[in-house]
């Protein structure tokens, strides 16, 4: 229960006693005012989750080891306004966010749209569902607080890093940072071995011999003929 809760019961049973005991119509008519409070309330925060449209829009194009923009949008579609609404999104493994990942919103009137965004940096490259998101919604009095999680999991792709082509050897070569000692040797010899190659004269094959295959007759056959 929250403190404004606390103070509202609090208050609604003095002026209940206080209603009973001077037999007053103003003290009565307080106490239902406040019980009518609550109710509204505990209503407008039971059904203020189900109006809220939330959409995900990660960035398009993104390589490892880069940062990239993450936009959340939140949509009231319902009738009344939400007030202190809280934002809160979920990250996986291998993708960080330097700054926090809650937002709090301290008003969203009906068929009014916020925009959110954070940066995220990806560490490695892969398939990485973004989510689920948490939204916190509370009546205009603060007094019920209800949480809605959305299951709806958006993913974000995360190419590998481009690599550039080398300046020593031209197309031929490939650049050798980040490969390991043996992978940067054998992209170094097939390199430089294509490119001897490419030096190279064209050898022409002969032409083949069309009595190569051909077997003399045995002297026991030419007698025969």
């Amino acid at each position: 229960m929250s403190f404004q809760l606390l103070t509202t019961m609090a208050a609604a049973g003095a002026l209940a006693l206080l209603a009973l005991t001077s037999h007053s119509s103003v003290v009565f008519f307080m106490f239902c005012s406040l019980v009518a409070v609550m109710l509204v309330s505990y209503i407008a925060a039971r059904l203020s989750p189900r109006s809220l449209r939330w959409r995900r829009r990660p960035f398009d194009r993104v390589f490892e080891n880069e940062s990239f923009t993450v936009e959340v949008e939140v949509t009231n579609r319902g009738r009344l306004p939400h007030m202190l609404l809280m934002v809160a999104d979920t990250l996986p493994p291998f993708l960080e966010c330097d700054g926090p990942m809650k937002f709090l919103v301290p008003a969203l009137w009906p068929r009014e749209r916020a925009a959110l965004s954070y940066e995220v940096h990806a560490r490695k490259r892969g398939v990485y569902p973004l989510g689920p998101l948490t939204t916190s919604v509370s009546d205009p009095f603060g007094m019920f607080q209800r949480e809605a999680s959305h299951t709806d999991i958006v993913q974000a792709v995360v190419y590998p890093k481009p690599i550039p082509l080398s300046r020593e050897f031209g197309i031929v070569g490939l650049e050798t940072q980040g490969m390991a000692l043996g992978e940067r040797a054998r992209a170094s010899e097939s390199g430089l071995g294509l490119l001897r190659d490419s030096r190279l004269p064209l050898r022409r094959r002969p032409a083949a011999d069309p009595l190569a295959g051909h077997r003399s007759p045995r002297p026991a056959d030419r007698d025969r003929v």
